[in-house]
């Protein structure tokens, strides 16, 4: 639950700040600052990740499970032409999410992603 809490509040929230700084400042000359955050602050979440998940053979350890299909997910909105972090700076969730890629019905939701990204 620890993992899955923060994914959505702090790695989406890094992700939110980035794509859209105009909800995190009052005025517009402030953008270009709070999205600047937004991708220092994807770099950090990103490493607490790779770090959590070490040797692990999934996200939580022995078993997968819906944090990694969550993982994955998370790794397909990295846009390094943004500024983000490529997903090849954090070799564990690299390792997780191409093994995550590699499951029947994580290839049958992402088949257009799939086909268009890789």
């Amino acid at each position: 639950m620890q993992t899955l809490v923060y994914f959505s509040n702090s790695v989406q929230t890094a992700f939110q700040t980035s794509y859209y700084p105009d909800r995190f400042v009052d005025i517009a000359a402030d953008e270009a600052s709070a999205q600047k955050r937004g991708i220092r602050r994807l770099r950090e979440t990103w490493k607490v990740i790779d770090d959590q998940i070490g040797d692990n053979d999934w996200v939580l350890g022995k078993c997968f499970s819906a944090v990694d299909i969550y993982l994955f997910m998370l790794t397909t909105w990295l846009n390094p032409t943004r500024g983000h972090p490529s997903v090849e700076e954090f070799p564990n969730v690299k390792r997780i999410a191409q093994a995550t890629m590699s499951r029947p019905s994580v290839q049958f939701v992402y088949a257009e992603w799939l086909s268009e990204n890789i």
